[in-house]
């Protein structure tokens, strides 16, 4: 791989240092930035309106629901389980 030269360098770096700015704005200012389905267009908006959008549309297709448990426990502890089983088997077949 050959070294990036003087002008990819410092392309590279502008182009951090601008990602950085934008990234701390956009938290400051509480502020989402995000692609659209359509067009690849991009979409700036405050958080809480994003929120209240998700709400809305929650509400109005009635497709998502809040689970009242998480299953990631259930799910650790059958794979914990399974990891303890796979290594007992591995000493007793040595």
């Amino acid at each position: 791989m050959t070294p990036f030269s003087f002008f990819q360098h410092y392309r590279a770096e502008r182009e951090l240092n601008s990602m950085k700015l934008m990234r701390r704005k956009l938290e400051k200012g509480q502020l989402l930035l995000r692609e659209t389905d359509k067009g690849g267009n991009l979409y700036v908006g405050h958080v809480s309106v994003v929120e209240e959008k998700v709400a809305e549309y929650r509400t109005k297709t009635r497709t998502y629901g809040e689970s009242s448990s998480s299953p990631i426990e259930e799910i650790l502890s059958k794979v914990t389980c399974f990891l303890n089983a796979l290594h007992v088997k591995k000493k007793q077949l040595s």
